[in-house]
């Protein structure tokens, strides 16, 4: 019974307050990413983003979450409506992806086009 009770408000604070509290100390140093004080502590949330597309790992965490979503909440609808919502959800976000570029390495944007393209293709 507890862990029924409990398991919602954890949900909650992992899945969407730390990705949001991560988004939020990013916006507020957006302009001082490259100071040495605001490295030591929030390097590790934009590492190898180029500056200004900072929010990206905010955008991955949704997109992760929107796909487990899409699995939980459309499980009692026909399967061809869930694969079809997350094809159509991933396609856009690769679209997305290919306009801003948001990572400083070409590599590194071109492996995650491929991961979401093979994710696509995986649920179709």
């Amino acid at each position: 019974m507890w862990s029924a009770v409990l398991g919602l408000p954890i949900i909650v604070i992992w899945a969407i307050g730390c990705p949001v509290l991560a988004f939020m100390m990013l916006f507020k140093n957006r302009h001082s990413l490259e100071e040495n004080k605001v490295q030591r502590y929030l390097l590790v949330l934009y590492q190898g983003l180029r500056s200004e597309a900072y929010y990206w790992e905010l955008v991955n965490t949704i997109r992760k979450s929107f796909i487990i979503a899409i699995n939980v909440f459309m499980s009692t609808l026909p399967l061809v409506y869930a694969a079809c919502t997350a094809v159509l959800f991933l396609v856009a976000l690769v679209r997305v992806q290919v306009r801003i570029m948001p990572y400083k390495s070409k590599l590194n944007n071109e492996l995650e086009i491929e991961a979401m393209v093979t994710g696509t293709a995986t649920l179709f």
